[in-house]
């Protein structure tokens, strides 16, 4: 017990007992006053005040008795219940505290593991990049039937390319001719990749084709489609400019989503693509014009009022898109 409150106690025993023994002590004066033969009247009333203030003093020590334990009692209760609010709040300010660090814990925990994938999402995004120039480096440098068909697959991928119109590539100069590189159904789902090339004139019709074979060097394989363009069509197959170019038509693809789709590109500027052709080269917006609209009588006097179109180009571009889309692009309304 605290020494304030056993002092407290202390003093309230004594002032009990002390108030107990004064008015014991005063109806014993009484008691004895009218026992004594005094016939004095101010005996007689002293005797009745000393009954009276003694029955007062007994009736008040239990009642003072009962309001100090009361008093005590409610100390007691108010003492513990600040301590159980002290300790509430104690023990609300440490569980704060621990949710608090669980949480900050918690948010390190999630950013760090936020930029781990960041870091991992970027890290994979440039070495795909690495890998799909290095496909296209290898198509300009040396060549291979495996080389040929991961690039096609990867454009595919990618949607640069479609399965439904392949990409075509200048085989003769001048441009008479184009190699389309074709790969068979099975090879586009994971099978037996088997790689076609089909020679077209510039409308698209099919002049004589190759199927390059797993065994077949490339230049048994170039050789043989040389030997059918010149008996075909009388024309030199230009070899370097059917692998760079294919490159340059991918890169081209994967520079913007405007050029995707891509199927033949026509040098300097403009691209033909399945929904329509569209100007490339560097810092050149994608400038695109719908199959619909290359229809259109007035398009080539528009286009001749722009400085920066390129004539030859443009209408290389119109000629060939008119040409392997007769009708209208995929999904291409009616003009």
């Amino acid at each position: 017990m605290p020494l304030p409150a056993l002092f407290k106690k202390r003093k309230t025993t004594r002032i009990a007992v002390a108030g107990t023994i004064v008015g014991a002590a005063m109806l014993l004066g009484s008691f004895l006053l009218a026992r004594l033969p005094i016939t004095h009247p101010a005996a007689a009333w002293l005797s009745s005040v000393l009954v009276e203030l003694g029955g007062a003093v007994l009736l008040l020590v239990p009642l003072y008795l009962v309001t100090l334990t009361l008093e005590r009692d409610i100390d007691s209760v108010r003492e513990e219940t600040v301590a159980s609010v002290d300790q509430v709040r104690a023990d609300t300010a440490s569980s704060v505290d621990a949710l608090t660090e669980r949480v900050t814990s918690l948010r390190s925990d999630v950013e760090r593991r936020l930029d781990d994938v960041v870091a991992s999402v970027s890290q994979r995004l440039a070495q795909e990049k690495f890998r799909e120039s290095v496909i296209r480096d290898a198509l300009r440098k040396a060549p291979t039937r495996e080389k040929v068909i991961d690039a096609l697959r990867t454009g595919v991928a990618r949607t640069w390319i479609s399965e439904s119109h392949p990409p075509r590539v200048a085989a003769s100069n001048p441009w008479g001719l184009h190699v389309v590189f074709r790969l068979t159904e099975s090879g586009y789902v994971g099978g037996r990749p088997d790689l076609v090339l089909t020679v077209e004139d510039l409308g698209g019709t099919e002049v004589a084709w190759v199927e390059w074979g797993e065994s077949e060097p490339i230049d048994a394989v170039m050789v043989l489609l040389a030997q059918k363009i010149e008996s075909e069509a009388g024309e030199h197959l230009d070899v370097a400019n059917i692998f760079t170019g294919l490159a340059e038509l991918l890169e081209t693809a994967s520079t913007d989503s405007d050029r995707r789709p891509i199927v033949q590109l026509c040098p300097p500027l403009w691209a033909v693509t399945i929904h329509g052709i569209v100007a490339y080269g560097d810092g050149r917006f994608p400038y695109e014009i719908s199959h619909s609209r290359l229809r259109s009588d007035r398009i080539a006097q528009d286009m001749a009022q722009k400085t920066w179109s390129d004539s030859g180009s443009f209408d290389l571009a119109r000629s060939v898109a008119t040409a392997l889309f007769p009708e209208q692009g995929p999904d291409e309304p009616p003009f």
